[in-house]
């Protein structure tokens, strides 16, 4: 299990103009459960952290 850096999801949370799971789903290919945890500063699996960094990083550039 993963904990995202809180400065993450708050870059993040600037990305989104809503929280709806279409939203976040289209911007960061995760679910809204995801997102809720990711907000709570929970963790969440390897293989979910590891492709939102990707998504992140491709985003960026």
């Amino acid at each position: 299990m993963t904990v995202i850096d809180r400065s993450v999801v708050q870059r993040m949370e600037t990305m989104v103009n809503c929280h709806k799971a279409d939203v976040i789903q289209h911007h960061f290919g995760i679910s809204l459960n995801t997102w809720a945890k990711l907000r709570k500063g929970m963790a969440i699996r390897n293989s979910v952290a590891e492709r939102l960094v990707s998504r992140l990083t491709q985003v960026a550039h």
